[in-house]
């Protein structure tokens, strides 16, 4: 447990020290913003296409792993909304908020980096299955619950488009495209290149974590902390174990893929729930202290939850 623990460190020194030089002022907002947009337009983007080009790509995803994530994520959502209604009195576009918050997983900002390190590479072709419907499959939940009220089926599939169109854009979405294809056509990159991007790819990991920390040193704790640890305990706790035990005793999963999907569901609650609390201008302040806690308390909860599910 402790050696676990102590693997962490890094990363967890790399995050706080993004934290403190910007808290401090040091590192201005425009000069974290910059560094940002390096990160995931440029060097992530690099990391994933190197990745993925020299990956052993499987010829077919078994629906079964699709399932083991997002049957507890669906679930949990539904929980989410049926909590935050009748345990908080939320209104709807509350419950919406806070449903994302208990179910959306970093799995880029935190996931890529960890998947990395403890699995290798070859985890980031499952990791990425994940990632590409998080989006869609999380907001589209959390949009029908904050519309429900006043459903029009024009408006959802206009919002549903948008959606999809943000994720095909993505510099991270078209790296990985651009990376299958280079493997599967076997496309030769030459020497001079391939070293270049392989060293810029080494700053993706550092920069993902450290952006990380700028990015949590604008969120401050809300008032309403009973609300914020109900999410955290079930976004980091209830969530990766609900998908180890699909994972590995329903589905028998390969074991890649099943270490993959629990360590995806262990991740801290995404960025995203933030902004996704800011799109409906409903409960911002709790959505930003849930990803700061969610954050703090994964530095402990993902390496005891992973020791005792084997994975680490």
């Amino acid at each position: 447990m402790l050696t676990t623990i102590s693997s962490l460190i890094p990363f967890s020194i790399i995050i706080l020290s993004g934290y403190l030089l910007t808290k401090s002022s040091y590192l201005d907002h425009k000069g974290a913003e910059a560094i940002s947009k390096l990160t995931f337009n440029i060097a992530v983007p690099i990391l994933l296409f190197v990745s993925i080009a020299n990956a052993q790509i499987p010829s077919f995803i078994r629906w079964q792993y699709i399932f083991s994530f997002y049957v507890p994520v669906t679930l949990l959502f539904l929980t989410g909304v049926l909590i935050a209604k009748f345990l908080f009195n939320f209104d709807i576009k509350k419950q919406a908020v806070y449903a994302v918050c208990c179910t959306y997983s970093n799995t880029t900002i935190v996931g890529i980096p960890l998947c990395i390190e403890i699995l290798g590479t070859q985890s980031l072709i499952p990791l990425f299955v994940l990632m590409y419907l998080q989006n869609i499959i999380l907001f589209s939940l959390g949009l029908l619950t904050a519309e429900r009220d006043a459903f029009d089926v024009k408006i959802l599939h206009r919002s549903l488009g948008n959606i999809l169109l943000q994720v095909i854009k993505s510099p991270i979405m078209l790296s990985v495209i651009l990376g299958m294809i280079v493997n599967i056509s076997h496309i030769p990159i030459p020497y001079s290149l391939e070293k270049s991007l392989a060293l810029f790819a080494q700053t993706g990991v550092p920069l993902a974590l450290f952006v990380l920390g700028t990015t949590l040193s604008r969120f401050h704790l809300s008032d309403d902390i009973s609300s914020v640890l109900v999410a955290v305990l079930i976004k980091n706790i209830l969530l990766p174990c609900c998908v180890f035990i699909l994972a590995y005793s329903v589905f028998n999963l390969e074991p890649l893929w099943a270490a993959t999907a629990t360590l995806a569901a262990s991740m801290p609650i995404g960025i995203s729930g933030y902004i996704f609390s800011e799109k409906y201008k409903a409960w911002e302040k709790g959505a930003a202290s849930s990803v700061l806690v969610s954050t703090i308390v994964s530095v402990f909860s993902m390496p005891i939850l992973l020791s005792l599910f084997g994975i680490l």
